[in-house]
């Protein structure tokens, strides 16, 4: 039982917290923010539009059929920061039903440089990144700032989860969905299975598709490639974080534990030092049944509620040894009746056995 604590208490401090998931389904989803960025000796102009399910330009609340107003729009979410386009939609710009999805078209000289590889690729590398909304670089330096007390691995972590090559000549579909991370802060409490503060973070999970396809490269910049954002579902994934292993489910480990001995103990040994109701007694496995009975015969000079033989015949008797003998008789029988829970069938098997010794 020591070792079996001290193996648990060690897991307790080591423990790495497990996480559990729910769904919750939303109407709207903020529009995700995407970051392109190019090698700074290409050039590197990105448009942009929001699009609705029926492939029209989304202006604020309306639509519109004319691609210039619709790209200029979306110009307003963006930011150049030395060669690379951050595009981070206004707090309010939501994904609904209606808005099926962002969709961006990528222009580079990268083509008329000769550098690009048989896979499409480019020497210094074209690349693109998903962000949350809450979650995106700054426009400034383009760093991730999250909050203080969030987990800064998990963080860095995220500035490589949804990071894509663009690949030239090539449409890039990006499934997004969205997920809830809630940490607890690091506390004494949670290794005593008491919940302390949490800290929660948005972020955004992608898978890519890419198909390859030809582009009109009429214009003073060539095409290099598109790219569609899409959220693949209105569900929001909650990860929970928490500890199995604490101090409380210790204590209720070790008492269940105990309980079930103690438990097994009564029913074959009763739940005290002499218990004649205990199993081991009443089916007399040797050799606690004569343990038992031995006891007994120590512990009283007459048992209780067992027919004395000198009293068969008390006329033979002096009537001061009857009243000594019924004496004794009485205080035994206090004693017994204090002390022990009476099984008469046990003493008189007991005071039989004694009868054929």
């Amino acid at each position: 039982m020591v070792g079996y604590t001290i193996i648990e208490a060690f897991n307790i401090m080591n423990e790495i917290p497990v996480v559990h998931t729910k769904y919750n389904e939303s109407d709207f989803l903020p529009a995700p923010a995407v970051l392109i960025s190019a090698p700074s000796q290409y050039s590197l102009v990105v448009s942009c539009s929001f699009r609705d399910k029926n492939n029209r330009y989304i202006i604020g609340n309306s639509t519109t059929t004319d691609w210039q107003v619709g790209l200029d729009h979306c110009s307003k979410y963006m930011h150049k920061i030395n060669n690379s386009v951050l595009l981070l939609p206004g707090a309010n710009y939501t994904f609904t039903s209606d808005v099926s999805r962002i969709t961006l078209n990528i222009f580079s000289n990268a083509l008329t440089s000769g550098v690009i590889f048989n896979d499409g690729s480019t020497s210094g590398g074209f690349s693109f990144s998903v962000y949350d909304q809450t979650l995106a670089p700054s426009t400034k330096d383009l760093k991730i700032y999250s909050h203080a007390t969030f987990d800064y691995k998990f963080v860095k972590t995220l500035e490589t989860l949804n990071k894509y090559n663009l690949i030239y000549n090539c449409t890039h579909f990006t499934l997004c969905s969205r997920n809830l991370r809630r940490v607890t802060m690091p506390s004494i409490l949670n290794y005593l299975g008491i919940p302390s503060s949490q800290t929660e973070e948005y972020y955004i999970k992608s898978n890519l598709q890419t198909f390859s396809q030809s582009f009109d490269s009429n214009g003073d910049i060539p095409y290099y490639a598109d790219i569609e954002i899409y959220y693949q579902n209105f569900l929001v994934a909650i990860e929970q974080e928490f500890k199995e292993k604490t101090v409380l489910n210790l204590l209720t480990k070790l008492g269940g534990a105990l309980t079930l001995a103690l438990t097994v103990y009564t029913f074959l040994f009763g739940s005290m030092q002499i218990s004649p109701w205990g199993k081991i007694h009443q089916f007399r496995f040797s050799p606690f049944y004569f343990m038992t009975r031995n006891k007994i015969h120590e512990e009283f000079n007459i048992i209780p509620l067992i027919k004395n033989d000198l009293l068969k015949n008390s006329s033979n008797i002096s009537q001061e040894l009857q009243i000594n003998i019924m004496q004794d008789k009485i205080n035994n029988l206090e004693k017994f009746l204090r002390d022990y829970i009476i099984n008469i069938e046990m003493l008189e098997n007991i005071d039989q056995d004694k009868i054929a010794i």
